[in-house]
């Protein structure tokens, strides 16, 4: 009987430790596609890194708005939407062009576009349906401070720093802080 109590004991101690492997390659797998790409920077530091470059991004956001209002929506470091770029007058090399002026910039994910409004991300971490990137905003029209949860809760009020805000620990958020005429900083949250 000992023998058999024995055997249940090891035969119990070989799953428990195929499942701790399992959970560990699963996790390690898991986590290894996660995307931290950019340079974190604070609000202070942000805002120096813009005015640094103020003329670098105000030339190449002339140069993006002309194809956001034809339809593009986002360059990445290896994608782009729409697929075919040519549609909308981007060829290989002006594709090229962008993404070194971007590297150059240290915005390492691109640029997400609307035919009014876009994003130049600096930094992201997370994945494609969940977290969080900040960066610089071009908007025509004024973008309103929100954080979302359960309620939706709406804040109106401009913020005055990102980095003093206590945000949510479970609920999507997108803060703007004002820098100058129509460029913000950008801070996103998605859950």
């Amino acid at each position: 009987m000992n023998r058999n109590i024995l055997t249940f004991i090891g035969i119990i101690a070989i799953i428990v430790i195929i499942i701790f492997a399992a959970f560990n390659i699963y996790f390690k797998y898991f986590f290894s596609f996660s995307s931290t790409d950019g340079t974190y920077r604070t609000n202070e530091e942000l805002i120096t890194y813009f005015y640094n470059h103020y003329s670098e991004f105000n030339k190449l956001n002339e140069d993006l708005l002309i194809y956001a209002e034809r339809g593009l929506n986002r360059i990445d470091d290896n994608w782009t939407r729409p697929d075919d770029l040519t549609s909308i007058g981007i060829d290989n090399n002006k594709l090229n062009t962008f993404r070194e002026i971007f590297k150059s910039l240290d915005i390492p994910r691109g640029i997400s576009c609307d035919y009014d409004s876009i994003s130049y991300i600096t930094y992201t971490y997370g994945f494609s349906i969940s977290g969080e990137s900040t960066g610089y905003y071009y908007s025509i029209l004024e973008p309103a401070n929100f954080i979302r949860n359960n309620a939706e809760k709406i804040q109106k009020e401009p913020f005055q720093n990102l980095d003093s805000i206590k945000l949510p620990s479970s609920a999507s958020y997108h803060l703007f802080i004002k820098l100058e005429k129509n460029w913000y900083i950008y801070n996103e949250y998605e859950d």
